[in-house]
């Protein structure tokens, strides 16, 4: 009954973000343009759809309005409301991908009007990256009117892996219900997620959506759940996932081919034909979805991961890669990576990662750990010793265990997770291989699941430093609360003036959007080295603090974080 509850959450919430993004696909290629209506449509599609289904199986009418309804609504307020409070201050948020909502809330339509003029800021990757997510997100940001509510696609997403991991091991046995919830968290709140959360960036949109793909291989291995959910789950999923950024085609179609292997190894063969078939639908919707850029990039630039590849190809990892990787294999940068001090090493700032003790760490790991894309050390500052442990527990697993069917099991699940790692050639750095997480969590459950009780306390202490690891990134949340008080602050004392700002945006242009949501106009103007210039909060945008500006009571949480704030310079 738990495993049905909350599969059912976690299906809504995947299926409001498939459907809205199909409708905004649809919306596009018969020539209109993203609007106010494609999500609110989405939501009550997926509901209606939902309590159908339920009527025709008989479903209780309690867990029919609770489970497929109030708290999957509940949850999509909730993500909106959250996203909503807290504004995004990366680099590549600021920088393109609220910009991509800004264009396509403004009337552009990818798939018919052809790449944004050079005059567009950060136009090349708004044209030709993928924008699955974003199609998702400028929906919502119509339906809503604020560019921040966007995000709540990472919160969506993050909370439906959780409900679907926990409705996986809701159909085992070996956990407590208290524990269940642990491991659920904890596959879910990888640090990747977490650090980007409340951000536009999508790797951690490709983290959970990797989690549910994996989820629902074992829903279909397993029966037990409606079948055809399940497959619609899977191609759900599936095209959420193809679209989200380059990287995930490899990802998708490695652990599709994988699984469809684990099946013919068992010979289940009604199971792979229904996943083949599916997998064809969800292909052809994939590919609908992602018109743009996947047939636009080869019509038009000869490769679908064009600016990454292809003729006339984009370097954009020279300026990211740490001096000391210059000459090193990718094995070698791996290495020093996963066991190094947490820190944003790149070229700009002339650091080099510095090696540790595995459990070790100091300043910068702590400072570090909650950046949305740190570049070394970037699962947290115990990973590495968390990992070695782990390799130990599943040794120990293999030479006790080796003839088990769940550690054979779990052993090619390992090995998929290992070689989707080893084909990427910037495995690195962490953003780019988030399933690396999942290892050590595998090896965990299936530990718990054939010796539960020899090695309790050793599998105990996994699970602590898991926990610890990932609280070392929560702290990123408070940050953007003292930063978030920061920005509304900015906004009213500039509000307050009731004249024109003059403003550079620089490569944060996307914040021109905060102004037009408060109500403050502007004009451009070059300020570089203009006296008495100053910057928006965390952006590279700067603007001239006007004279006739109100005096604004300064926040606690301002005075608390940062001392108390100089008139409104950053």
């Amino acid at each position: 009954m738990l495993a049905s509850r909350f599969f059912n959450i976690g299906f809504q919430l995947i299926g409001v973000l498939v459907l809205t993004l199909l409708l905004s696909s649809l919306t596009l290629l018969v020539g209109a343009q993203v609007g106010a209506w494609q999500f609110p449509l989405a939501v009550l599609i997926c509901l209606v759809g939902v309590v159908a289904t339920a009527k025709t199986a008989h479903e209780r009418k309690r867990d029919l309005l609770v489970y497929r309804v109030a708290v999957p609504l509940l949850l999509i307020v909730f993500s909106i409301g959250i996203a909503n409070s807290f504004y995004d201050v990366s680099h590549d948020g600021q920088a393109y991908h609220q910009e991509t909502l800004i264009q396509l809330k403004a009337g552009w339509n990818p798939y018919w009007d052809g790449p944004l003029p050079e005059r567009v800021n950060q136009a090349i990757w708004i044209s030709h990256y993928a924008k699955g997510m974003e199609l998702i997100q400028s929906a919502i940001y119509c339906a809503i009117g604020s560019i921040e509510a966007g995000k709540a696609t990472n919160i969506l997403l993050w909370l439906g892996s959780f409900f679907l991991v926990l409705s996986l091991l809701c159909q085992f046995q070996w956990h407590s219900f208290f524990k269940k919830l642990v491991v659920s968290a904890l596959l879910a709140s990888n640090p990747v997620v977490i650090n980007q959360l409340l951000t536009y960036y999508v790797d951690g949109a490709l983290a959970s959506l990797l989690l549910c793909l994996l989820a629902t291989f074992f829903f279909i291995a397993r029966g037990g759940i409606a079948t055809k959910e399940v497959y619609f789950l899977y191609a759900a999923v599936f095209v959420l996932a193809f679209n989200v950024k380059f990287t995930a085609v490899v990802y998708v179609a490695l652990f599709t081919a994988m699984f469809i292997g684990w099946l013919v190894i068992h010979r289940n063969w009604g199971a792979m034909k229904k996943v083949i078939g599916v997998s064809a639908v969800a292909v052809t919707l994939a590919v609908v979805a992602g018109y743009n850029p996947y047939v636009t990039n080869t019509v038009g630039y000869g490769h679908p991961f064009y600016p990454l590849m292809g003729p006339n190809k984009v370097d954009i990892m020279t300026a990211n890669l740490p001096v000391s990787f210059d000459e090193k294999s990718g094995s070698e940068k791996f290495f020093i990576s996963l066991f190094s001090h947490t820190d944003n090493v790149m070229l700009d700032n002339g650091r080099v990662p510095k090696l540790k003790i595995p459990f070790t760490f100091n300043k910068t790991d702590i400072a570090s750990a909650p950046k949305v894309d740190v570049r070394i050390g970037g699962f947290g500052p115990l990973f590495s010793g968390i990992l070695l442990l782990a390799i130990v527990l599943f040794g120990i697993l293999v030479v006790k265990f080796h003839g088990g069917r769940l550690v054979r099991n779990m052993g090619y699940l390992l090995l998929v997770l290992v070689l989707s790692v080893v084909i990427i050639p910037e495995s690195w750095w962490a953003r780019y291989v988030p399933q690396l997480w999942f290892i050590p969590l595998v090896i965990l459950l299936a530990a718990d699941a054939v010796q539960p009780n020899r090695l309790r306390w050793f599998n105990r202490s996994l699970y602590i430093l898991l926990l610890l690891n990932v609280g070392f990134t929560l702290t990123g949340i408070l940050w953007n609360l003292a930063v978030t008080s920061r920005i509304n602050y900015q906004l009213r004392v500039l509000k307050s003036a009731n004249e024109p700002i003059v403003v550079q945006w620089g490569s944060a242009s996307s914040n021109r959007a905060r102004f037009w949501e408060n109500d403050i106009p502007y004009i451009e103007q070059d300020l570089e080295g203009v006296a008495g210039a100053v910057g928006i909060v965390r952006s590279t945008s700067r603007f001239i603090v006007p004279d006739n500006i109100d005096s604004i009571q300064i926040p606690l949480i301002i005075k608390w974080t940062t001392g108390t704030l100089p008139g409104i310079e950053e």
